[in-house]
């Protein structure tokens, strides 16, 4: 383990996969210093030692506040916001580059955002605005190709204060959440994106609290370890 470890640091983002592009598996930690300052590491299978990123890029080096992340071949990916600007910070772990993508237009807020991988592609998940059909709710959708964004079409569901999207499952389903705050849960459904179908799991999310915050969550994650015969 790295021996850098320090009781200053307010936040911990530890990220996990398998990088094509240098056969190598990876693992990314980011770290806030009480001070706002960035660091990151990165451990190494292949050679079982963590590096310390000493080139942060000046974009970096700024008041910023970090929310939600996903990682996909290797590449973290994280939404930022700089003042009112929110963006995607992503750092590449084989080539130790970060990079920026600044966010949609709409995204304007973090309440009903959300970050994952839909079809092998970055997208982002954001519910904010109303319906123009009455009685019904929707999601933007928004996926990352070639740098730039691409929106596709809406998801359009049942009406529900409290419903919103989390993530998207390993199949490529939207999941979506249903919150009873007097009951302390959630209950989790699978859309389907293609064909707007509306499944529920059966599945009650708790609802955590944290000061007079609320939240829910809930984490997709498949990895294939079949390449660990090779170390």
């Amino acid at each position: 383990m790295s021996t850098n470890i320090n009781i200053k640091f307010s936040y911990v983002a530890l990220q996990f996969g398998f990088h094509p592009g240098v056969n190598d598996y990876k693992v990314v930690r980011m770290m806030r210093t009480n001070k706002n300052a960035l660091a990151v590491e990165v451990y190494s299978l292949r050679t079982d030692s963590w590096k310390m990123i000493e080139a942060i890029p000046p974009w970096l080096k700024c008041t910023w506040q970090h929310y939600k992340g996903t990682f996909l071949d290797g590449v973290a990916y994280h939404v930022i916001q700089k003042g009112p600007i929110f963006s995607i910070m992503s750092f590449n772990s084989g080539s130790e580059e970060f990079e920026e993508f600044i966010a949609p237009d709409a995204i304007c807020g973090t309440f009903g955002l959300c970050i994952d991988v839909y079809k092998e592609q970055i997208c982002l998940l954001f519910r904010c605005y109303g319906c123009e059909e009455e009685g019904m709710n929707k999601v933007d959708l928004w996926v990352l190709q070639e740098k730039r964004w691409k929106q596709l079409c809406p998801f359009i569901f049942p009406l529900d204060e409290w419903s919103g999207a989390i993530g998207i499952s390993i199949d490529d389903e939207l999941l979506m959440a249903i919150t009873d705050f007097d009951k302390g849960v959630a209950d989790l459904y699978l859309c389907n994106y293609e064909c707007q179908d509306v499944l529920e799991t059966g599945i009650k999310l708790a609802v955590m609290k944290y000061c007079e915050i609320e939240f829910l969550f809930a984490i997709t994650y498949i990895q294939s370890l079949v390449f660990l015969n090779n170390y």
